[in-house]
């Protein structure tokens, strides 16, 4: 979901909106994502790109009723995007709240599942648009909040960093992840919480409000 401002009205996407036109799967087959029919909440992901590790990767991108055109992504962080706090259009995802509940099934050592928002594509050659806030968790438990400023590289941590989980192979859990711009259009407050026991029950495991240092 996207917090109301006064620029635009709030948006929201469910998993269960695989049909919605602002759902792009990469790499691009649909067939490997379903809807489990006991249970609409629950989305199945049966593959993906295939990595020189080995590891199989899919990106869910989630745009907004504007779509995505990247030769609109403003290049001038400061004079453009600071002062107008978006990154292409006024339906940006700007202040969002994601919250999704995950399973680690099947996994090898390097499973995890990654949230991140503010970002455009990450291109080489494209530099400005490869910028986000994210949320990280393995398999192994371990935790991460990260911030990138340029691509590719970029990546900083975020303190405090969250710690571990323990191990996660075959639970569920639920993870929330909350970004906005505070009132002083200048600091962004970044949170995560987690539900350990798929209970509706969540821990804040990092809250941060950076000032851009």
């Amino acid at each position: 979901m996207e917090y109301k401002s006064s620029q635009v009205s709030a948006q929201s996407w469910y998993f269960t909106d695989l049909d919605d036109s602002r759902l792009n799967v990469v790499p691009p087959n649909r067939n490997n994502v379903s809807i489990d029919v006991n249970n609409p909440n629950r989305l199945i992901a049966g593959g993906g790109a295939v990595t020189d590790n080995g590891d199989t990767v899919t990106l869910f991108e989630i745009f907004t009723n504007s779509a995505y055109n990247e030769t609109k992504i403003q290049q001038d962080h400061i004079k453009y995007k600071a002062q107008n706090a978006i990154m292409e259009a006024t339906t940006d995802w700007t202040n969002f709240e994601v919250t999704l509940y995950a399973e680690f099934m099947a996994v090898n050592s390097n499973s995890q599942i990654n949230i991140f928002g503010r970002s455009g594509r990450h291109i080489k050659g494209r530099p400005c648009e490869g910028t986000f806030y994210r949320v990280g968790i393995e398999v192994n438990g371990n935790m991460s909040c990260d911030a990138k400023h340029w691509h590719p590289g970029g990546i900083d941590p975020i303190e405090p960093r969250g710690g571990s989980l323990g191990d996660l192979e075959m639970m569920r859990i639920g993870i929330k992840f909350i970004v906005f711009t505070n009132k002083d259009n200048k600091t962004v407050t970044i949170r995560c919480l987690v539900d350990m026991n798929a209970s509706n029950t969540w821990t804040e495991m990092c809250f941060v409000i950076d000032n851009g240092s």
